[in-house]
């Protein structure tokens, strides 16, 4: 008994020195990944004099974290329109990201996720809005006379709805950070980063409530939840022991998603034009400011 007590003992003396020992290794290494990486090139302030003007849509571009340069959100604005029929104006959002998979970024949370067309005409595989795409392309819109997107620009179209129904349409196209160059990049190639301004530019975040409180064991799931969610799934990062996953430095995700009126199969193919429009008309601009402020002397 005593031989016994004695190797009991010493198990349970090894187990807590290991058990400290694994905790300050851990300690250590959070410690080491909790440390800010290194800051991209660009940045919200070199985009700090692009302010786009289309005609019949009324520009607000919303405000970013210009001191973080770890920050992968590059610009955000709303561009909203007019409606001569009496309905609700539309609005679109813009979004210029260092390249990132919005796709699976959306999916987690908790969107339905559906890809609709894929980089050119030929490739739109919902018959309904392939008369809608083709249009967009050929004639003005009847909101702007900005010049509508060329046959050659690479688009990916989804149709995303949220867990209470909602549906939008969004429009994605990887460029180039250099020069905004568009590029045939698919955007779900791209790293899965966590982008820390929501999609929603109305969002707020609530921290612990007292409702969170009430219900603790629902509470601790949603907690653990979003943390899963918020380490992609990987489980090093959920450990801290990995920094998380950066977005591109070379390659820019642009994004532009429909917000008002919520999409329907009657009103889809309206909002499908005005949204390619919006998102080649903003995306020549920014290319041509680009362009001057690169080469300001050409």
């Amino acid at each position: 008994m005593t031989i016994f007590r004695q190797i009991r003992s010493s198990l349970v003396s090894i187990l807590l020195v290991s058990g400290c020992l694994l905790l300050a290794v851990w300690l250590v290494l959070a410690e080491r990944s909790a440390r800010p990486g290194k800051g991209y090139a660009l940045t919200t302030r070199d985009l700090a004099g692009f302010q786009p003007v289309i005609a019949g849509w009324a520009v607000r571009v919303k405000s970013i974290d210009a001191e973080n340069p770890t920050d992968p959100n590059i610009m955000g604005m709303e561009l909203a329109g007019e409606n001569a029929s009496g309905g609700p104006a539309p609005r679109f959002f813009v979004r210029l990201v260092h390249g990132y998979n919005m796709p699976m970024c959306m999916k987690i949370k908790y969107y339905t996720v559906e890809k609709i067309q894929d980089s050119g005409i030929r490739a739109v595989t919902d018959p309904k809005l392939q008369s809608a795409f083709l249009s967009s392309l050929q004639q003005p819109n009847s909101l702007t006379t900005q010049q509508q997107p060329s046959p050659g620009l690479p688009l990916q179209l989804w149709r995303l709805t949220s867990g209470a129904g909602t549906v939008s349409l969004w429009v994605t196209t990887m460029i180039r950070a250099g020069d905004f160059a568009p590029t045939r990049e698919d955007i779900c190639s791209m790293a899965f980063p966590r982008v820390e301004t929501p999609d929603d530019p109305n969002w707020v975040p609530r921290g612990l409530t007292r409702e969170d409180l009430k219900h603790p064991v629902g509470s601790f799931q949603r907690w653990w939840r979003s943390r899963w969610d918020g380490a992609r799934w990987d489980v090093l990062t959920f450990l801290r022991l990995r920094r998380p996953v950066s977005g591109s430095e070379e390659l820019l995700s642009y994004v532009t998603r429909s917000v008002v009126p919520d999409v329907t199969p009657a009103n889809e193919a309206v909002v499908l034009q005005d949204l390619l429009a919006t998102h080649a008309s903003v995306l020549r601009q920014l290319q041509q400011w680009r362009k001057t402020e690169v080469s300001p002397g050409l």
